[in-house]
């Protein structure tokens, strides 16, 4: 009976997942931002996928070494957290199972942390998209004018 439910569980959850990622390549279509590749690249397309699936939103924005450690750093706190949970589970003592509840809150923790922190890092690498970062980044003459009014102000 336990495992028909946790197959169902996890039938609901690639459908949710498959659902997600349609509605995401959906809104792809309207975007107005450009990576380097020409593709549309949307901030809120990059968040929703990075929040479905740890490293979608670098995959989305190009970033594929930043979408493999995202998703191999999740992958392996998340296996952690599931070992001292069994770990937990098979222990005959309290305080054993108190020792492997608290290690496994910690890395549930720090996976916590880190999935907002790759949502937020796709959130901004997509917002940066239009960032220009060539070599020419000086001021234009309307500046200088400024500041040489405001030096001969401080002058007087």
């Amino acid at each position: 009976m336990i495992v028909k439910e946790k197959k169902n569980c996890w039938k609901v959850f690639f459908l949710f997942t498959l659902f997600i990622y349609g509605y995401c390549f959906a809104q792809a279509e309207t975007d107005s931002l450009d990576n380097e590749k020409g593709e549309h690249v949307s901030p809120q397309t990059a968040v929703i996928r990075s929040a479905v699936l740890p490293g979608l939103g670098q995959l989305y924005n190009g970033k594929i070494f930043k979408a493999i450690l995202v998703f191999g750093g999740e992958a392996a706190l998340a296996g952690n957290a599931i070992y001292y949970n069994q770990q937990q589970v098979q222990s005959s003592s309290e305080d054993e199972r108190e020792f492997y509840r608290n290690i496994k809150s910690q890395f549930l923790w720090w996976l916590f942390a880190v999935h907002i922190l790759n949502v937020i890092d796709a959130y901004v690498d997509a917002s940066l998209t239009e960032f220009d970062t060539g070599p020419d980044l000086s001021f234009n003459s309307e500046w200088k004018d400024v500041f040489t009014l405001i030096s001969i102000k401080l002058t007087l």
